[in-house]
């Protein structure tokens, strides 16, 4: 297999380009699957539980400090032993070639400050023992490891 980017394309989407001040915006991230598939974790749904799966996404000055004090971002690790490698792939699916989950969250608290912003969006592996998963002989090299951005995608703010 190649690189985790051949594996899966983080994308974003905001709900709007142009914002006045003081309004929140609406983002959807999504996880596309390569032409071989790839295991994610299997959890796309409210925000709180996705983030610890890995997935974040947040708006950024172009200077590249954070605009936001609701901030989407908490790719955490979980300590501790925990069950065998083959338990854990359990907590996984295996999206099909092209197959894609997406959520949404809403950013709010944004700087009211005009200006050019940056909303920017990532997969990172964020269990603990993802290598000892992703050695699995049945995962055939297709487990996304690492950390994966989406392209920077720009909003005005009016």
């Amino acid at each position: 297999m190649g690189s985790d980017e051949q594996l899966v394309t983080v994308t974003t989407k905001p709900d709007h380009h142009d914002l006045r001040r003081g309004q929140d915006l609406g983002v959807t991230l999504t996880i596309e699957a390569g032409s071989d598939g790839a295991y994610l974790p299997n959890f796309f749904g409210d925000w709180v539980e996705t983030c610890q799966s890995g997935f974040s996404v947040d708006i950024y000055t172009l200077q590249g400090n954070r605009a936001s004090t609701s901030g989407r971002g908490c790719a955490g690790e979980f300590l501790g032993p925990g069950p065998p490698a083959k338990e854990l792939l359990a907590d996984y699916v295996l999206l099909k070639p092209g197959e894609s989950r997406s959520w949404h969250t809403t950013l709010t608290n944004i700087a009211k400050a005009p200006g050019t912003y940056e909303i920017k969006a990532e997969y990172f592996s964020a269990q603990q023992r993802i290598g000892e998963v992703a050695a699995l002989p049945e995962v055939h090299g297709l487990m996304v490891v690492g950390h994966i951005q989406a392209k920077p995608v720009l909003i005005r703010i009016r």
